[in-house]
């Protein structure tokens, strides 16, 4: 009994393990600044989100304006619009915009464990409106001083160089996840410290109940199971696919392309430890089962034990 009891305690710890790790992982997202930042921070210095961003802007304005832009005017528009892409009040504005939406997916995630919901729930647009104001905001002031001052020509029309513009991501999730599911596993994740001290104690509970070859054989299939884990959460939930349906906007498509590459880069450093991790605990338990003596090897130094005399009367007369 005492032997299950090792093996499933080690087990258990390795799984553990597995969930306070991910649990981590999904807690900074849904709640620090910084993991978001580090995996969407650079979208803005991109060529292609600059293009998309480019015409997104032009396309705004001239819904916006009573006349449609000269070739002249859209061409400064997207030049604009390309020098201030890396610039520090566009990497300000994105930064809010980051902020922004992982604030807000974390507060509907809330919502939907707390009261329930659908798919319709989990919306995501994207507001890009702070950084295209920070991309045309010196175009707009060039303009202003430039023609400001020409008779009929009202300086707030060239607020309409600074449309609205959201991105609308809907397209791009899973039309089968359950927002349930992913508002239980952001709730749940919260608990990652209890799940960490949980394997701890799992794993201290298997290594001092288990005994000889078994303890080894237990702490040999924890790390295999570790290792597997590793492997899954590196490839699967580490490294998602976005579809990209043909209604995806341009600019929603490099924003998920860039948040799958930046969110591997983020999170499968962890995953890879994990794995190697496991990978070092299988051939520590294969050494020491390897070294450690059989049952029955176990048995023979007992009865030898046993039926050497410890008194000294008895010792003497044996050696005669």
């Amino acid at each position: 009994m005492r032997h299950l009891l090792s093996v499933l305690s080690l087990l258990a710890a390795a799984v553990l393990a597995a969930a306070a790790l991910a649990g981590h992982q999904v807690d900074a997202l849904l709640h620090d600044e910084e993991p978001i930042r580090e995996i969407a921070g650079d979208i803005p210095a991109q060529s292609d989100f600059g293009e998309a961003a480019g015409d997104l802007v032009v396309e705004e304005v001239d819904e916006q304006l009573p006349v449609s832009l000269p070739g002249g005017i859209d061409g400064a528009v997207r030049s604009t619009v390309a020098s201030m892409l890396d610039s520090a009040e566009t990497d300000a504005a994105w930064d809010e915009v980051l902020q922004d939406t992982r604030g807000d997916v974390a507060v509907r995630l809330e919502r939907i464990f707390a009261d329930g919901g659908g798919a319709q729930d989990m919306d995501l647009r994207v507001d890009l409106s702070p950084v295209v104001e920070a991309m045309t905001s010196q175009l707009r002031e060039d303009l202003s001083s430039g023609l400001g001052w020409l008779p009929g020509v009202d300086e707030s029309s060239f607020d309409g160089l600074a449309p609205e513009v959201v991105v609308d991501l809907d397209a791009g999730l899973d039309e089968d996840a359950d927002p349930y599911t992913w508002a239980t596993v952001a709730q749940l994740s919260g608990f990652w410290p209890a799940y960490a001290l949980g394997s701890a104690v799992l794993l201290v509970l298997g290594a001092v109940v288990g005994r000889g070859r078994i303890r080894w054989i237990g702490l040999t299939s924890a790390g295999l199971l570790t290792a597997a884990l590793g492997l899954w959460f590196g490839l699967v939930p580490a490294s998602p696919q976005f579809d990209r349906p043909p209604e995806l906007s341009e600019a929603a498509a490099a924003i998920l392309g860039h948040v799958e590459t930046g969110f591997r880069q983020w999170a499968q450093p962890a995953w890879w430890i994990f794995l190697g991790t496991g990978a070092v605990v299988v051939v520590v338990g294969l050494l020491g089962a390897a070294l450690s003596p059989g049952r029955g090897s176990e048995r023979r130094r007992r009865r030898r034990t046993a039926q050497v005399p410890t008194d000294p009367e008895h010792a003497h007369l044996a050696r005669v």
